[in-house]
């Protein structure tokens, strides 16, 4: 046999007529050692093939693939392949790999290692997660692990609006050659939705705006902000003190100044910081809720972009 590995598993007696060993036997009397030891290599590889791709439902890795041995001893310790010789041989050989196997693990193959300057997990490289899995268990798995992704990844790019029919970086590997369906990406952005980190921005669920943080954690984000002059950006801003809070603001003589939307959102001031190029539909939104709470006023300009916010903390 040749180094690389089919697509699929071949059928056993074709393979063994093209090695020209004839029909499969189990005696192997009438063969010479070194054909004997031919077909036991490929009866064993064979249906190791089946195995995998009865279990995982997944077809042989492609030739650039490469196939872990802890894997194939686990196969060996099931006690399916049973070849000529003494039982007791065989019995005990499989006890001593029982013994020494390791970690089973699946295939290792060509990895895609990041995405730009986000490094990805590992499960982003197989397959499987790629479809939704049919047993409940392993979809609620596989769900979790993508809506962790997804936040994280627009988190660390400042991603607020994903398009579910638009080419989102996320949504295919071009390492394994796969990509989401229609129906896998609405079911891992509805599970966002659901939590509450994410809003569907139309009724036909083709645009969904992704909140990283909720708008209660903005509306902090911003009063931080306010007080990022004082030096106390490194403190949780829940273990800040109101009144000491409200002592900075007043001291950094924001208090009845004004500040328009734009320069929170791209002004100097907001370099560096969460705030820079926020979504303006979130950034409003966290500003009404710090108004309902008389944390500060806002007024309208001339036009959208002249809106103001007078702090009030």
């Amino acid at each position: 046999m040749n180094g690389d590995y089919p697509q699929k598993p071949m059928s056993l007696r074709n393979h063994l007529g093209r090695l020209k060993l004839g029909n499969f036997r189990r005696d192997y009397s009438t063969i010479s050692p070194k054909q004997a030891a031919a077909m036991r290599r490929f009866r064993e590889r064979y249906m190791y093939y089946s195995y995998c791709y009865d279990t995982v439902r997944y077809a042989v890795p492609p030739p650039e693939c490469v196939i872990l041995t802890a894997e194939k001893d686990r196969f060996r310790d099931t006690g399916r392949l049973k070849f000529g010789g003494s039982h007791t041989k065989v019995h005990r050989a499989r006890k001593k790999r029982r013994r020494n196997r390791s970690t089973p693990v699946f295939f290792e193959g060509p990895k895609m290692q990041k995405l730009g300057e986000f490094k990805l997990p590992q499960f982003f490289n197989y397959p499987p997660y790629f479809t939704l899995q049919p047993v409940r268990e392993t979809r609620e798995k596989q769900i979790q692990l993508w809506k962790e992704l997804i936040l994280d990844y627009c988190k660390s790019q400042k991603v607020f609006l994903i398009g579910v029919e638009e080419d989102f970086p996320l949504f295919s590997n071009s390492a394994i050659d796969k990509t989401l369906s229609h129906v896998a990406r609405e079911t891992f952005l509805s599970a966002i939705v659901g939590e509450g980190r994410a809003e569907w921005v139309d009724k036909g669920h083709r645009k969904c705006l992704v909140l990283w943080h909720r708008i209660q954690d903005w509306a902090d984000i911003i009063l931080q902000f306010v007080s990022h002059s004082c030096k106390l950006l490194y403190c949780p801003l829940i273990d800040i003190d109101h009144h000491i809070l409200s002592y900075q603001v007043r001291e950094n003589g924001l208090v009845d100044s004004v500040m328009t939307v734009e320069e929170i959102r791209s002004g100097t001031e907001s370099l560096g910081t969460e705030l820079q190029g926020i979504d303006r539909t979130i950034l409003m939104r966290a500003l009404k809720l710090l108004e309902n709470k008389g944390k500060l006023a806002l007024f309208k300009g001339s036009s959208a972009d002249d809106e103001g916010v007078k702090f009030s903390v």
